[in-house]
């Protein structure tokens, strides 16, 4: 990819996701609901541009700009449906067509945050040939757990709308969702775990200037990943148990993980502007003496 147009696809994607988060922040102050957190996620986007803008061919960055575009699309489109469902009921058309076309949008915004920026970070190349086998394990299970949300059948029952059927369900699914569900959410895991092992052997092996742009990754990454999987053997204890409330510590818990997924992008922002990680300090000189 050439890098004049690289830089204009980079920041013309970071001015549509801006218009998406601000639609999605529409929607949370209309509907005076607690999803103007999710308008935090821009960051990711506002640091995916310039890496992507200086690095074209450095995966890092069209993948932070694609987290922040999940994220953003996730919020919008539920704040779209919830609107039409609840706050003004009746007043937009297809609330359920919004709310498919949002919920799957949760595998690639936690998926490639847990698993590709880890393994890629941060040259965009692989630790090592070995780790390939891994590479290619998180791709099949994104893309297989993106078509199940997308296409499962039946309500939506742990969501906001339990009583709204999915339009695009496929009934054929209906006997096979749990098993399938479940295999899904153990490759996910599996690749989380392994994309952060990778991550910290990469750190170890570092040295100098490239050890210091990688810790606040791993701090920021360890805890996230272990907030997940807390979060994950909450919930698994919650199905466990068949629990009708949802516990308050389990709350707490689902709180301080999807806050910690900020830490993702912070981590890189500091490795970025603290130490010239891409060297993306000559963009931003450039685009301040642009103007003068």
């Amino acid at each position: 990819m050439a890098r004049p147009f690289a830089e204009r696809l980079a920041w013309a994607a970071l001015a549509f996701i801006g218009l998406v988060y601000v639609a999605s922040l529409f929607f949370a102050v209309v509907n005076r609901s607690g999803d103007g957190l999710l308008v935090a996620y821009f960051v990711f986007a506002l640091v995916g541009a310039p890496v992507a803008a200086r690095q074209p061919r450095n995966p890092i960055g069209w993948i932070l700009l694609a987290i922040g575009l999940a994220w953003g699309l996730n919020g919008s489109l539920n704040g779209y449906a919830f609107y039409a469902l609840r706050t003004q009921e009746g007043s937009l058309p297809r609330p359920d067509l919004s709310i498919a076309l949002g919920y799957w949008l949760w595998v690639p915004a936690v998926g490639l945050m847990g698993t590709f920026l880890l393994l890629l970070f941060p040259d965009g190349r692989l630790p090592s040939p070995r780790w390939s086998p891994l590479g290619w394990l998180s791709a099949f299970t994104l893309i297989f757990l993106s078509a199940i949300s997308l296409f499962q059948p039946g309500p939506w029952s742990n969501t906001e709308f339990p009583q709204v059927d999915n339009p695009l369900g496929i009934q054929a699914l209906r006997p096979l969702l749990f098993p399938i569900q479940m295999i899904g959410i153990v490759l996910l895991l599996a690749s989380i775990v392994g994309c952060a092992v990778s991550l910290v052997r990469r750190f170890r092996s570092s040295r100098g200037q490239e050890r210091f742009q990688m810790k606040w990754l791993v701090t920021g990454a360890t805890i996230t990943t272990g907030a997940y999987l807390s979060w994950f053997a909450g919930l698994g204890l919650i199905e466990l148990l068949n629990l009708h409330t949802t516990p308050l510590l389990y709350t707490v818990v689902e709180e301080v993980t999807t806050s910690s997924f900020l830490l993702i992008p912070v981590a890189i922002g500091i490795a970025v502007l603290k130490y010239r990680l891409y060297d993306i300090d000559l963009i931003v000189n450039r685009a301040l003496s642009t103007p003068a």
